[in-house]
């Protein structure tokens, strides 16, 4: 009120991002009077990467799974502050600067563990979807947030993931 902003709703990040989802990519999906349980349309992952955690959504337009990851854009600029032993805001800015850097490669190579370690929470985010929802199918992930902007970052998850990612 203090604002002058009359708020109708308040939703929780991975419901914001079904709804975004849902009904400006999903737009094929069926409705909710002609899912078929049985045989269901294939799922699209949303993954939001934000500073200090990732939330995964999964979705065939009607059933939604989701699950928060505490790990973000600061995981990968905190890998750099121990490996090159940098300040936060030094290593922020070549983070955000990578592919312009004097040596790209050295970057990546101490953000790997971070890398690594986002994958390997993604894949077992995702073993675990599929072992609960034995009929879904993930298809492919839609990626947001900054740390999506990081050179590598997309097509490293493509590769471990085995789907596309796209932006």
């Amino acid at each position: 009120a203090k604002a002058g902003v009359d708020v109708q709703i308040v939703q929780l990040a991975p419901l914001a991002l079904y709804n975004c989802v849902r009904f400006d990519a999903l737009t094929d999906a069926p409705r909710v009077e002609e899912y078929d349980a049985e045989n269901p349309p294939d799922s699209t992952g949303i993954l939001s990467v934000g500073a200090e955690a990732t939330d995964l959504v999964i979705t065939d337009g009607i059933r939604v799974w989701q699950r928060s990851i505490p790990l973000g854009g600061n995981h990968f600029t905190k890998a750099l502050t121990k490996e090159l032993k940098l300040t936060f805001s030094k290593a922020e800015h070549l983070k955000r600067n990578a592919s312009s850097a004097q040596d790209p490669k050295a970057l990546f190579q101490a953000m790997r563990s971070a890398f690594a370690e986002l994958s390997t929470e993604l894949q077992r985010s995702i073993s675990y979807f599929a072992s609960v929802e034995k009929r879904a199918n993930l298809t492919r992930i839609i990626a947001m947030g900054n740390a999506m902007k990081l050179p590598g970052l997309r097509k490293i998850l493509e590769q471990n993931l085995g789907m596309p990612v796209t932006r």
